[in-house]
């Protein structure tokens, strides 16, 4: 078990390798998909240090580290044990997310003031997912048209690419996509941004297809790659949408009363 192995040996360890050691012990579910470089950016240490470290720990190799790391991070099965150790399971996992979703907002915080200047400058806001993202862009563009700003949503990758081409530099389009390898939302990105929009990756991907072609990314929790894409949630591109989102209404001036009036117009909408 790499973790507990971590744990056993930390003492041990240089203060060099303890950057690293602590890195993987707060973000595990982020390490299975960096490569050694990518590890060695985040932890603040060198790609010597972290080979040096994957030696201690046993290893010859750092991507069978990655494996052994992975397989112990997996959730159990769905249909396997009992359903009150299934559902605390669940719980644990989502609180982690949004934990290790919250570390990483902090590291990028200027680039959310950023993301939000940029939303408040422009003329059209818009947001671009497919599949499984679909429904956390529908919640993004439903939540930012409550602000009075045009905020459409496009899923069909041939109607994100014909709205892209009509876009220009007040524009800000918005892509969500947990892997960030899909084709058609890196195809879309491309047309929006050679059309001069400004393009934000939503993404868990460090290094993704989707986060090069965006002018800026917003990271979320990366998923365990031995989960079905089926079992994995979105709980934190969810997060990321809402701390965008209460950024910039921290910005707007007379919210309040914008939102009293928004709720007396949906009266009519309830039952009473």
């Amino acid at each position: 078990m790499i973790l507990e192995k971590i744990k056993a040996n930390y003492l041990s360890l240089t203060d060099s390798e303890k950057k690293v050691a602590n890195y993987i012990l707060n973000m595990p579910e982020d390490v299975i998909h960096y490569s050694i470089t990518e590890l060695a950016n985040w932890s603040g240490a060198s790609e010597t240090t972290v080979y040096r470290l994957v030696k201690k720990l046993g290893y010859v190799g750092y991507q069978k580290f990655k494996i052994d790391l992975a397989r112990q991070i997996t959730l159990p099965n769905i249909d396997s044990g009992d359903r009150n150790d299934l559902m605390h399971s669940i719980y644990d996992h989502n609180l982690k997310l949004i934990k290790n979703a919250y570390e990483i907002m902090v590291q990028e915080k200027d680039r959310y003031e950023k993301v939000r200047d940029k939303i408040l400058s422009a003329q059209k806001v818009l947001f671009y997912a497919v599949g499984l993202s679909y429904p956390v862009a529908l919640d993004a563009s439903l939540r930012f048209s409550s602000l009075g700003l045009p905020a459409p949503v496009y899923c069909d990758p041939h109607m994100q690419v014909m709205v892209g081409a009509n876009l220009n530099e007040k524009s800000v389009l918005i892509c969500v996509s947990h892997s960030g390898v899909i084709r058609d939302i890196k195809k879309s990105a491309e047309v929006a941004k050679s059309s001069s929009a400004y393009v934000v990756a939503i993404t868990s991907s460090r290094n993704s297809p989707l986060g090069r072609v965006a002018d800026i990314t917003l990271h979320s929790t990366a998923s365990d790659p031995n989960v079905s894409e089926f079992m994995v949630n979105r709980m934190g591109e969810i997060f990321v949408i809402d701390v965008l989102y209460k950024f910039v209404v921290s910005k707007m001036k007379n919210m309040n009363e914008h939102f009293e009036k928004l709720s007396e117009v949906l009266k009519p909408k309830r039952y009473q």
